[in-house]
């Protein structure tokens, strides 16, 4: 049976903290593969993403070059509308028979899980594991759920788009392949008008 690591976003850009989140799950969690989900769009979150799902597509392909048992899953880009767990799960869970399925989540996404759509089934189809930025304090809502510990992520999209909005070296946060997409395709950064 595969062990198969889930870690969904809206990658906007995606960045090595999301590297950082599988490595240290692939270790930690003994996965075989790690399927990384753009979303189309999150319920949750009132602002669309801020490039295309063409963009966002091409530059996770790009963060999973260097791992072949990192990949990209574009269902969610494909199905369009808003993205639904449960339902991606659902999907997944027919297209990948004879797996476990660990999703992947920050405290952030933890803390909001009751929110989301059908939750139950979510657990119902996958075991949750929460990944802490650095030493926040995680409590667990359910004996099913599991935490593991990760180096401190001192990077978030939001960062990293502000500081290409201003013209900051993003070198460190982002992987190369990654930024010479963004500056190849002029990503990020303010239209002349």
């Amino acid at each position: 049976m595969k062990r198969i690591g889930i870690l969904g976003g809206t990658f906007d850009p995606p960045h090595n903290g999301h590297l950082q989140i599988a490595k240290t799950a692939k270790k930690c969690l003994s996965l075989d593969l790690i399927l990384f989900i753009p979303c189309s769009r999150h319920i949750l979150k009132k602002t669309k993403p801020h490039v295309s799902d063409f963009h966002r597509s091409n530059m996770v392909s790009l963060l999973c070059t260097n791992d072949d048992t990192f990949i990209i899953e574009n269902c969610e880009l494909e199905k369009g509308g808003i993205s639904f767990t449960s339902d991606t799960l659902a999907f997944l869970k027919k297209k990948y028979k004879n797996s476990k399925f660990l999703l992947l989540m920050g405290k952030d996404s933890y803390d909001s899980l009751d929110l989301w759509k059908s939750p139950e089934k979510i657990r119902d189809l996958a075991r949750i594991v929460v990944i802490p930025r650095g030493k926040e304090e995680i409590v667990l809502k359910d004996k099913r759920d599991m935490d593991i510990k990760t180096k401190k992520i001192n990077v978030s999209s939001t960062q990293i788009r502000n500081n290409l909005l201003k013209g900051i070296s993003v070198e460190r946060f982002v992987p190369k392949a990654v930024l010479r997409y963004i500056k190849k395709e002029k990503l990020y950064i303010r239209k002349e008008s």
